[in-house]
């Protein structure tokens, strides 16, 4: 039996800001993108052996593209970097069996208090991945409940108040990625099937989600609710 403790939270962190192309402001199509950089470090023990420790340096790198072709429509694009195998039991690992796949890829169309998608996204369900305190919080989240990669259709409405705060009604219809732009490159990760079971894992949209997220909850600023 092995347990584990993260060496830090981030041995690095790089976040490296928005930059836009285009041949003026008012111009399209405009291509901006934003990458973020992390690396984690952790150690593993083995409770029967103490001083057997092991080591996992990692990446987990996402790469965030938008194409503006005007006002309202743009594609959005999210690539990752991160390891789509686990460590061998024992064995030291540095930056190892990483591989990139394209987490959300999708049609996006914002009339500004109404918006569209249509692709491959991740469904608005949940925020303890991004807000859960704890040191390995995100990694349980996002393997307990977390919908990533599903593709379907999905809106949103936007609308403020005074006493309510700013918020976002938002609904969506999915499926688990099936196709072949699940996998990955450089190390492999394999297929999702629909014979492995699982959430949404139906290749219709009979999956669906509904949220209401608000800011600034009945005029507190930084009370959220979700």
């Amino acid at each position: 039996m092995y347990t584990s403790k993260k060496a830090a939270l981030t041995a690095a962190s790089l976040l490296m800001g928005t930059s836009t192309l285009a041949l003026a402001d008012d111009s399209y199509p405009k291509l901006s993108g934003e990458l973020g950089v992390e690396i984690n470090a952790v150690s593993i023990t083995d409770s029967d052996d103490p001083m057997g420790e092991v080591y996992d340096v990692y990446s987990d790198t996402e790469l965030g593209l938008s194409l503006q072709f005007n006002e309202i429509f743009s594609i959005e694009a999210t690539a990752k970097l991160e390891p789509v195998l686990d460590p061998k039991p024992g064995d030291d690992r540095f930056l190892e069996d990483n591989g990139v796949f394209l987490e959300g890829l999708y049609l996006n169309a914002d009339f500004g208090n109404f918006a569209l998608m249509a692709g491959k996204f991740n469904p608005d369900f949940g925020t303890a991945f991004d807000n859960l305190p704890g040191v390995f919080a995100e990694e349980v989240s996002k393997e307990d409940y977390e919908l990533p990669e599903r593709i379907g259709l999905g809106g949103a409405f936007r609308f403020s108040n005074e006493s309510f705060g700013d918020a976002e009604l938002a609904a969506s219809v999915f499926f688990v990625d099936t196709t072949a732009l699940c996998n990955s490159i450089f190390e492999e990760r394999g297929v999702v099937d629909k014979s492995d079971g699982g959430s949404s894992n139906t290749e219709d949209l009979s999956s669906f989600a509904v949220s209401l997220n608000v800011e600034n909850l009945a005029g507190v600023e930084g009370l959220n609710g979700h």
